[in-house]
């Protein structure tokens, strides 16, 4: 009887160990993505996720690697499943819910067999995604015409985009690098106390334009010039000054100056740089 006890206990210590072992796994596993964008997609039942939307993410790139038209039949909180609506008689589905196991998503049924050609219509494609895709390419040519759009959305996503989404598209990373340009430029102020601090001596100063007195401060003017390099010009260089300059592009123009001067060397080093507005 006492044998008895004893194989029951150390078999109950076994698998709350093992049981223990299973969850840290699930929760390492948690999270792996359902794709990998290279000429082949692996999934497979089991599969875990974080939530509904890491796995709505997952297919949204599922379809644009594999170019079928995908459309999410239900959308819960605890349960999603995806069918491919190419044609009637094509079987590609997928199916996840809520796991009290492994406290995530989890595939529960995949059928991965297609039985329609690939296609270039993939209602999956919202705004978002093409954002997402041809953000670094629009920030690179932020002159490229809308054609020229339309015909790398088309090469890149393997997805056909009309003009007006193409237009919408360039719309909104232009406006998400403006809102970019936007957060940085309201770093300046410790920016410049930084410089203060960390090299006493230098000069720094920043000049901004206000509507009114209780309006936002609007950028016109930044100076630099640090200390050891005015010191070192005084000291090591002719006392003779070039000026220079050029135009700055982006969404916020205006001209960039230098001061720069001669060294035992005959080469130039560089004084003093500001930031100005552009002339008039």
């Amino acid at each position: 009887m006492r044998l008895n006890i004893l194989i029951v206990m150390i078999m109950g210590v076994y698998l709350g160990q093992m049981m223990i072992t299973i969850l840290m796994l699930v929760e390492e596993e948690v999270g792996s993505p359902l794709i990998i964008q290279t000429q082949q997609v692996y999934t497979s039942i089991g599969m875990l996720f974080k939530d509904g939307e890491q796995f709505k993410s997952a297919i949204r790139k599922y379809s644009l690697c594999c170019r079928r038209e995908l459309k999410i039949i239900k959308n819960e909180p605890t349960r999603v499943r995806v069918k491919c609506i190419a044609s009637k008689k094509c079987e590609w589905g997928i199916f996840t819910s809520y796991s009290n196991m492994s406290r995530s998503m989890q595939v529960k049924s995949f059928h991965d067999e297609h039985n329609f050609c690939i296609s270039f219509r993939n209602k999956m494609v919202k705004m978002k995604v093409i954002v997402e895709n041809f953000e670094a390419t629009s920030r690179d040519h932020p002159k490229m015409k809308l054609r020229e759009t339309q015909r790398r959305l088309a090469l890149e996503m393997n997805v056909n985009v009309n003009m007006t989404r193409c237009r919408r598209a360039k719309k909104m990373v232009k406006d998400k690098l403006a809102e970019i340009f936007v957060e940085e430029f309201s770093m300046l102020w410790d920016y410049a106390d930084e410089l203060r601090l960390q090299d006493p001596g230098s000069t720094i100063k920043m000049v901004v334009n206000r509507g009114t007195p209780k309006s936002p401060p609007h950028f016109k003017r930044f100076y630099v010039c640090f200390e050891a390099l005015k010191r070192d010009w005084k000291e090591g260089c002719r006392l003779i000054l070039s000026l220079d300059g050029c135009f700055l592009k982006g969404p916020f123009k205006g001209e960039m100056l230098f001061a720069v001067g001669r060294d035992g060397n005959n080469q130039m080093y560089l004084v003093t740089w500001a930031i100005n507005e552009g002339e008039c």
